[in-house]
């Protein structure tokens, strides 16, 4: 029986949470939160977040980060934000047994470094994962079935045999390549936006369809320029969770760039979303840094960024041009 730790109380943190305690192999799931009333909720009405749902009694939740040294399988929600913060905390714990570290956070470091290669050099740990592709955080903890990519370079671990089971609802199927998953993970939010824009500008289902195309190979020219396998744009990582998240108002990235598009007001809609911008808006320039420290122009990335720095012209005729 495992012992699994979650970082982070939102949406994402609390349906794994929900998922996992479901699974007869896990004998307790920790989730650790920065917020008194949080932990309260969880630990006092055995409810948080998803407030329809009674968590099960395997969920607790804990204010101290230490509390987590106790745990085999730790798992990033927080957001891209808080990543750096969180894997320092990680950093300064004393575990008996390296953990298994599994991040679900999705963007690049602010020097253009992936966020496995952060968490490697910083808890001075080779075991570390990377769980992305197309699952929305409501859909997982009502029981809905969902299935994404467990990432990990070591084929023969029995990770996913442990953190599946028939009681869960989330499978995950195994691949190795680090740097093709994360730059999916980058700019399938980025696409989003970039199609919400253009959605909400009026843009009828064929542009769109174009744009979408257009993505994909950026995508898997980004991958292929980095060291990674392009093949991985075909993934549940890729072109999954690529579609998930263009095509629906639950994204918040997609949801993001069609206010943009429809209010035709850029500082409107960042005023709106201070503080709480989605992850496209927040990885954007990082990805740029990325690319430059290869001498590689990425068109469509690079059309969106000039568009929402110039907030004081609304040109989307920018972002209509990719012919």
């Amino acid at each position: 029986m495992s012992k699994i730790a979650i970082l982070g109380s939102g949406a994402l943190g609390t349906a794994l949470a929900i998922n996992f305690s479901k699974n007869q192999n896990i004998e307790k799931v920790l989730i650790y939160s920065r917020k008194s009333e949080i932990q309260s909720a969880i630990q006092n009405d055995k409810r948080c977040f998803f407030e329809d749902i009674i968590l099960s009694d395997k969920i607790s939740c804990t204010l101290e980060i230490e509390d987590v040294e106790r745990c085999e399988i730790i798992f990033i929600t927080v957001n891209s934000l808080g990543f750096t913060d969180i894997v320092d905390k990680l950093s300064k714990l004393h575990f008996k047994k390296q953990p298994l570290i599994v991040i679900c956070a999705k963007s690049i470091g602010k020097n253009g470094e992936f966020f496995h290669e952060i968490a490697i050099q910083k808890l001075n740990n080779n075991n570390v994962a990377l769980l992305y592709g197309p699952s929305f955080a409501h859909e997982i903890a009502y029981g809905e079935m969902t299935c994404v990519n467990f990432i990990h370079n070591d084929k023969n671990a029995n990770y996913i045999d442990l953190l599946v089971d028939s009681n869960t609802n989330l499978r995950m199927i195994l691949t190795c390549d680090y740097i093709g998953a994360q730059i999916c993970s980058v700019m399938k939010n980025i696409c989003a936006i970039y199609m919400g824009i253009m959605n909400g500008v009026g843009m009828k289902n064929d542009f769109l369809a174009v744009v979408f195309k257009f993505f994909v190979d950026e995508i898997a020219k980004t991958i292929e320029i980095h060291g990674g396998n392009r093949e991985t744009i075909f993934s549940l990582c890729g072109i999954g969770d690529l579609f998930l998240t263009c095509t629906s108002f639950d994204s918040r990235n997609y949801s993001f760039g069609y206010a943009i598009g429809f209010e035709k007001n850029i500082t409107n809609v960042l005023i709106k979303y201070q503080n709480n911008y989605p992850e496209g808006y927040l990885s954007l320039n990082n990805l740029l840094i990325l690319n430059k420290s290869k001498g590689f122009d990425s068109i469509l990335c690079e059309k969106l960024s000039l568009f929402l720095k110039n907030d004081e012209n609304f040109n989307v005729d920018l972002l209509k041009n990719i012919f």
